[in-house]
C-alpha cells in the first residue's frame, strides 16, 4: 500500500506527545504539513519536523495529496474543524473531547455518517492494557463485576494556561482527564444509565510553567458516580490538584468482582495489571505478592504497550481495510454518549440532582 499522507492542525502538547512522536514509527505514514494559528510557533515546528507550514487550514484541506487530517486544537474547535475535514473528503482523527456540547456531538455524528471516510473519535480505549482487562472480565476471571473505582489526576497542564480559561477551553479537567475514565468505562461495560457528579475549582490561583500567575475559570476537581442497568456502580475522580507532574500522573482503575479484583495502573510498565484471585489460579500469569496478599497474579503483556502508538495503529488498520469503527469502538456514536455523560455531570453539579443518560450505542 502507498503511504498515507497526513496533515495536522494544532501543534501543541498533545500533537508532540502523541502524533509527532508516533508518526515516525510507521513507514506507511507521511506527515506532509501542519497548521497552527501561532505562526512563529508553526514555522518553528515545521522546520524541526521538516514538513510544510500551511498558511491556513483551508490550504491544508485543499491539498489533494493529503488523505487524512489530525485535529489537536482547542477543545471547542474540534467539532467544526473535524466536520470541515470530513466534508473535504479526508479521513479524520479528532482529539478529545470531540465536542463540548451535546449539540456539537450530534452535528459531528451526522457528518461522520454522511461520508465514506474513516472518522476516529478520541479517546482511544483499545489500548493493549485495557483490551487485556476487557478479555479477563469477559472470561470471568473475577466473576461478575459489581463496582469500579477510577482516578486520573496530576498537577494540571501548567505548560498551557488556556486549559484553565473557560473562554478558550469551555470545559476543564473533565475534558482533559475525566473523559478518559468515562470513555473507558463505557467501552468495558456499555452505556451508563445514570450519573451524579460534583465539579469544583479547588485551586483559586495558579502559576504556569513560564512563571505567570493566572486565575482559573474552569473546574479542576471532579467526582462522579455512575450506575448501569444491571446494578453495577462506579466512582470516578479526576483533578488537576494532585502534586505529581502530568507526565507521571495517577491513572488507575480498580475493578471489584464476585470472585476477585483487577488492579489496572496505566502508568506502570512492569506490572500494569494485577488480578487478585483467592480461589483460583490465573492461567499464564505470574503469581506475585501485592499489597500484602499472596494470591495475586501479574498479567503478561504481549509486545508493545505504548498507548500513543496504538492510536495510529488502529487508524491505519481502519483506513487500509476501509472499515469504519463500530459503534462500541472509537466511534462518534459512543463518544456522543461520553459527551452526554460529561454534560450531565456539569448539570448535576449545578442542581444537585442525578440524571438519566439517553444516548445508547
Amino acid at each position: 500500500m502507498d503511504k498515507i499522507r497526513f496533515g495536522l492542525v494544532g501543534c501543541g502538547d498533545i500533537a508532540h506527545i502523541r502524533y509527532f512522536y508516533s508518526i515516525p514509527h510507521y513507514e506507511e505514514i507521511e506527515l506532509v504539513g501542519i497548521y497552527d494559528i501561532n505562526k512563529p510557533f508553526l514555522q518553528k515546528t515545521a522546520d524541526e519536523l521538516g514538513v510544510k507550514a500551511f498558511n491556513s487550514y483551508e490550504e491544508m484541506l485543499d491539498d489533494p495529496t493529503i488523505q487524512a487530517v489530525i485535529v489537536t486544537t482547542y477543545h471547542p474547535s474540534h467539532t467544526p474543524l473535524a466536520i470541515q475535514a470530513l466534508k473535504a473528503g479526508k479521513h479524520v482523527i479528532s482529539e478529545k473531547p470531540v465536542s463540548v456540547s451535546i449539540e456539537q456531538a450530534k452535528e459531528l455524528k451526522q457528518a461522520a455518517a454522511e461520508t465514506d471516510k474513516i472518522f476516529m473519535a478520541m479517546p482511544n480505549d483499545a489500548y493493549p492494557q485495557i483490551e487485556k482487562v476487557k478479555a479477563l472480565i469477559q472470561q470471568g476471571a473475577i466473576g461478575n463485576v459489581c463496582a469500579v473505582d477510577c482516578v486520573f489526576a496530576h498537577h494540571g497542564p501548567l505548560h498551557a494556561p488556556w486549559f484553565f480559561d473557560s473562554k478558550k477551553a469551555q470545559w476543564g479537567v473533565l475534558a482533559d482527564l475525566g473523559v478518559y475514565s468515562i470513555s473507558t468505562l463505557s467501552y468495558l461495560f456499555g452505556p451508563i444509565s445514570r450519573v451524579y457528579g460534583e465539579t469544583r475549582c479547588f485551586e483559586k490561583r495558579r502559576v504556569s510553567d513560564a512563571g505567570e500567575e493566572f486565575i482559573p475559570s474552569v473546574e479542576d476537581n471532579v467526582a462522579a458516580t455512575f450506575v448501569w442497568d444491571d446494578g453495577k456502580v462506579a466512582t470516578m475522580r479526576s483533578n488537576w490538584c494532585t502534586g505529581v507532574h502530568k507526565s507521571h500522573g495517577l491513572w488507575r482503575f480498580e475493578f471489584e468482582g464476585s470472585e476477585g479484583m483487577i488492579h489496572l495502573d496505566m502508568a506502570r510498565e512492569d506490572h500494569p495489571i494485577i488480578v487478585v484471585s483467592p480461589n483460583k489460579e490465573i492461567p499464564g500469569a505470574e503469581r506475585v505478592n501485592f499489597m500484602g496478599q499472596d494470591y495475586c497474579y501479574s498479567i503478561k503483556m504481549d509486545g508493545n504497550i505504548d498507548v500513543n502508538d496504538s492510536v495510529l495503529a488502529l487508524f491505519l488498520d481502519a483506513i487500509k481495510n476501509n472499515r469504519k469503527f463500530p459503534d462500541n469502538g472509537c466511534s462518534i456514536v459512543r463518544q456522543n454518549h461520553v459527551i452526554e455523560v460529561i454534560d450531565r455531570i456539569y448539570q448535576s453539579s449545578r442542581t444537585g440532582k442525578a440524571y438519566e443518560i439517553t444516548t445508547k450505542f
